[in-house]
């Protein structure tokens, strides 16, 4: 007798986006990524993921904002399911999300329930606070929107978590943005050299341009300095939302544009 047919990685991760209903992308809103404002900024959640190289729980986190549409933005699915969307094998798969729910739960990102011997997860506001999810654009919270190129083109499959951060980043602001390292980990609580990392990454995936620039420097030897700035290319060319679309200022200044 044949073996059935097993669903691979990418059409789990394609089903959930069908499921989900979404026609371009999945909206996230900014202060997972950053709070605050102007003088007062400070990292969201993105920055517990990156410092504990939880790169699991972030595509877990992703895949349930992804399928979680509808009130009460709850998602119920086998843990094989999910384990097999984030790649997972062997016996200690289940367990293994499990573990990750635990680490969103304790995040203040979900709650977690049980549906008999199924895991029901509910969204929390997208900051950590453990206030309810509420629909995104409802409240006029700035937000980015993720295309859902990221899955269907297994993007999420080339890139590691620093190029999966600054691609967040990257899509919470507009073209020709500025990222210096000086900056960047008050601001999102990401290294210069995780930064980094992620720009050189998604510059070689074809996915971010760079330009370079000269500035005056009175205080170097030779007057001058570089400064370089980004513009992400298809599939990830920022999109105009509400709310969305933030310039950065050379003295640090997070601006918003509306």
């Amino acid at each position: 007798m044949p073996s059935p047919p097993v669903a691979t990685q990418q059409d789990t991760v394609n089903e959930i986006v069908r499921k989900s209903g979404r026609a371009d992308y999945v909206p996230v809103r900014r202060v997972f990524l950053q709070q605050g404002r102007r003088s007062q900024l400070h990292p969201g959640p993105l920055a517990t993921f990156v410092h504990h190289h939880d790169m699991r729980g972030l595509d877990l986190y992703l895949l349930a904002l992804t399928l979680a549409t509808h009130e009460p933005f709850g998602v119920i699915l086998p843990a094989g399911v999910w384990a097999r969307g984030l790649g997972l094998r062997g016996t200690g798969r289940s367990a293994a999300v499990s573990r990750t729910w635990k680490r969103l739960v304790d995040l203040s990102l979900i709650t977690r329930s049980r549906r008999g011997r199924t895991a029901a997860i509910t969204l929390l506001r997208e900051d950590g606070s453990g206030e309810p999810y509420t629909q995104v654009g409802s409240r006029g919270d700035p937000y980015l929107q993720l295309p859902l190129a990221y899955f269907h083109d297994g993007w999420y499959k080339q890139m590691d978590l620093p190029t999966k951060a600054v691609l967040l980043i990257a899509l919470s602001l507009r073209d020709d943005f500025y990222l210096p390292a000086e900056w960047v980990h008050r601001w999102y609580g990401l290294s210069a050299d995780t930064t980094e990392r992620g720009l050189t990454k998604l510059r070689s995936l074809g996915l971010v341009e760079r330009e370079m620039h000269y500035k005056a420097a009175p205080l170097t030897d030779q007057g001058w300095t570089k400064e370089y700035t980004y513009s992400l290319r298809p599939p990830f060319v920022r999109r105009t939302a509400r709310g969305t679309g933030t310039v950065i200022d050379k003295k640090g200044v997070r601006l918003e544009v509306v």
